[in-house]
């Protein structure tokens, strides 16, 4: 299920992307007031701007109409693929970190 999307900025080109993050289950006993979830997909190419990624995540099928949370901002250095894990508190409310 799709929990949240985010963004990712590539400050190396200044670029924007969408990026889907779902629910994953903690690994093994956990604290059961955090959550983690994983990132699933991402706009490769990018926007010049983040307000243009974000309408563009909002008309995407793909992202189901899950509204962009601006506090999944992740700054990225363009090397690698960006798969990122999030933690946030019981019922997504604050972010914790990315690892």
């Amino acid at each position: 299920m799709l929990a949240i999307v985010g963004m990712i900025h590539n400050y190396a080109t200044d670029t924007w992307h969408p990026v889907a993050f779902r629910y994953y289950p903690m690994p093994g006993p956990g604290p059961d007031t955090v959550m983690r979830v994983k990132s699933w997909g991402h706009h490769t190419t990018g926007f010049a701007t983040r307000e243009e990624a974000a309408k563009s995540a909002a008309e995407h099928p793909g992202f189901c109409g899950v509204p962009f949370d601006d506090q999944f901002v992740y700054e990225w250095d363009g090397q690698g693929i960006p798969a990122l894990v999030a933690f946030m508190t019981e019922g997504g409310k604050r972010l914790i970190a990315f690892a």
